[in-house]
């Protein structure tokens, strides 16, 4: 009869090489998601008249009106507030604006601004707070907040669409964005009060392990608190676990019949003679 040791203990053994191999495979199927990078290329505060790359304030007072304005890069935050009497004139606008570029960002990444706008105001009177998005080739109004009268009377609330907004702005093949926020008051009639100015926030979530160069702190830059699709890491340690049973099982496997085959040949006078590991 033929012997069929060898071919038991190649088949043994081949199994338990091709289950390392496999695992080896596994754990390489759970690659990492390369982070992107954001690089801030220029800030702008601008409260009426003056500027300034962070923070910049301005404030008018005579004897019939009031003017007055912040505007916060690192805070998230403009204000403005404008108060009228009959014959006097006054007006105010803040603004930030920000220079963004992007690198490594694909089809899952986006920037979610956050804005939120509240204040107090006479009848007649209000603000609206803007977003814009310029992408080099058009500019788009992303997101608007309008508190005023009108909302009052047709929509039963002082702010429209909400106090809060969200505006989402893909990623995927874009080099570079110029993004701007915007507080004008307004006054209607002779006179009047428009006081917006502890009360327009905003700020902008980045993709989780962004990288963000020049970053100028505070509280403009938030991150998501979930991950980037991956792999399942259950999923593969499940998978890992099975081939290294399936290795365990294999050599017993291999030993049993090894063993089994021994005995054998031992009663009969044999010799066994070992067989040399077989390289895949």
């Amino acid at each position: 009869m033929k012997d069929i040791r060898p071919i038991i203990t190649m088949r043994a053994r081949g199994a338990r090489r091709l289950a390392l191999l496999m695992f080896l495979a596994a754990c390489s199927m759970a690659t990492r998601v390369s982070a992107g990078t954001i690089t801030i290329t220029s800030t702008l505060a601008v409260a009426g008249s003056n500027e300034n790359p962070l923070f910049a304030t301005f404030e008018k007072t005579d004897a019939l009106s009031t003017s007055k304005m912040v505007a916060d890069v690192t805070a998230g935050h403009l204000g403005v507030l404008v108060s009228v009497l009959p014959g006097g004139t006054a007006g105010a606008d803040a603004l930030v604006i920000l220079g963004l570029t992007f690198q490594d960002m694909t089809a899952d990444d986006f920037l979610t601004m956050n804005m939120s706008l509240h204040g107090t105001f006479t009848p007649g009177s209000g603000a609206t707070a803007d977003f814009f998005v310029d992408d080099g080739n058009s500019v788009t109004n992303a997101a608007t907040i309008s508190c005023n009268s009108y909302n009052v009377q047709f929509h039963g609330v002082p702010c429209f669409p909400a106090n809060s907004v969200e505006a989402v702005v893909p990623l995927d093949n874009v080099d570079s964005l110029f993004l701007t926020w915007q507080l004008l008051p307004g006054i209607g009639g002779a006179s009047g009060t428009a006081d917006f100015f502890n009360s327009d926030d905003f700020s902008i979530t980045v993709p989780n392990g962004t990288v963000i160069v020049n970053n100028p702190g505070g509280n403009l830059f938030q991150t998501q608190t979930q991950t980037s699709p991956v792999p399942e890491p259950n999923s593969v340690f499940l998978l890992g676990s099975g081939l290294v049973t399936a290795m365990l099982i294999g050599k017993r496997l291999g030993g049993s019949m090894r063993s089994a085959q021994a005995g054998k040949h031992n009663k009969a006078g044999s010799h066994i003679t070992a067989i040399e590991s077989l390289d895949l």
